[in-house]
């Protein structure tokens, strides 16, 4: 037994050793982590509450010394932008166009637009490439009509396609600033352009009589601009725009 003592007294010893360091490195394991967690947080975070409440009133001052109080909601610019919609939309309700009388009227000339050029563009189309125009031809000589008198120059399309209120337009000879004309198919028809006064224009394609509409417009226009008894009517905007 005394042969066999010494080593079981130095194994013994080893182990009370191993068995203290680890008692001491599970006690001071917990103590560590509390630190790292304390160093994590902050010193300062008990105030985060009150850190917040006053990030949120300076965020608000400044919200409303900028004139904004969320994205695209609320702010300066966006009212501007209302008040200047409602006031374009007041200006559009205000303005009115001028309505003319055009009872007793005298017809120089009403037509449909001119045979020859239905006829060319019938003949072109058997290249394949002219059928689009050759439509186009088809569908105006079949639904539009042309019809100038001494107060005014009417276009009516009865064509089913399209909107009612771009089907009939009446521009009368005060409104006209001036008429362009070229002819077309060697003279025999001719296209005109009607400039407004007012910037628009009024298209008449493939009309017979070209150069005698256009005179007859171009004194028409100077005799209403040199009458002063031509009486208008104010109304709401309808027909030619």
């Amino acid at each position: 037994v005394a042969a066999h003592g010494r080593p079981c007294v130095a194994v013994g010893a080893r182990g009370a050793r191993a068995a203290g360091w680890a008692a001491r490195h599970l006690a001071s394991e917990p103590r560590e982590r509390l630190a790292t967690l304390r160093l994590r947080a902050g010193p300062g975070d008990e105030g985060t509450s009150d850190d917040d409440g006053d990030f949120e009133e300076r965020l608000a001052k400044l919200r409303a010394a900028k004139g904004t109080t969320g994205r695209g909601q609320g702010g300066s610019k966006s009212k501007a932008k209302a008040e200047s919609g409602e006031q374009g939309a007041t200006k559009k309700i205000a303005v009115k166009k001028k309505v003319y009388d055009y009872t007793g009227e005298t017809v120089f000339f009403e037509s449909r637009p001119s045979a020859g050029d239905l006829a060319v563009n019938v003949a072109l189309g058997a290249t394949l490439l002219w059928l689009p125009l050759t439509f186009a031809a088809v569908g105006r000589y079949a639904w539009v009509n042309y019809k100038v008198t001494d107060k005014r120059i009417s276009v009516s399309n009865t064509s089913p396609v399209g909107k009612e209120e771009e089907k009939q337009t009446d521009v009368a000879y005060e409104e006209i600033a001036s008429v362009v004309a070229i002819g077309r198919g060697f003279g025999l028809w001719g296209d005109m352009v009607v400039n407004l006064k007012d910037g628009s224009k009024c298209e008449i394609r493939s009309i017979d009589k070209w150069q005698e509409i256009k005179a007859y417009i171009e004194e028409r226009v100077k005799a209403v601009s040199s009458d002063p008894s031509v009486v208008t009517v104010e109304a709401e905007p309808m027909g030619f725009s």
